[in-house]
């Protein structure tokens, strides 16, 4: 495989495989994190950040040692440092405006 963080995601899958594929939202009750982001960890299309990892490792019954001694190689071999990955940016969800952008409303004249 030429793409080193799909066969990461797939060594992930694989791992779940072997714990007895639970589902992500038995994974989530274990990892504490949400099940969109234990399956997104898995789906190959970036590198999880370091805790998700290590998170849906210990989940599934894996050796966090070694899952993070792989992460921190293949973050170095992407160009990405550990205080980079923690600096996503968060996606948007709503798209209301916040509160203080609002502008009061104008009376109209007397």
């Amino acid at each position: 495989m030429d793409d080193p963080i799909g066969e990461f995601a797939s060594d992930l899958r694989e791992l779940r495989q072997r714990a007895g594929n639970p589902g992500y939202r038995k994974l989530a009750r274990l990892a504490l994190f949400a099940p969109s982001v234990l399956s997104s960890a898995a789906s190959g299309h970036r590198l999880p950040s370091l805790p998700v990892t290590l998170a849906f490792v210990a989940a599934c019954g894996g050796e966090p040692e070694a899952w993070q001694r792989r992460w921190h190689e293949l973050a170095a071999s992407q160009g990405v440092t550990p205080a980079q990955e923690g600096r996503r940016r968060p996606r948007r969800t709503c798209r209301c405006r916040p509160q203080w952008s609002v502008r009061p409303r104008r009376r109209p004249p007397a």
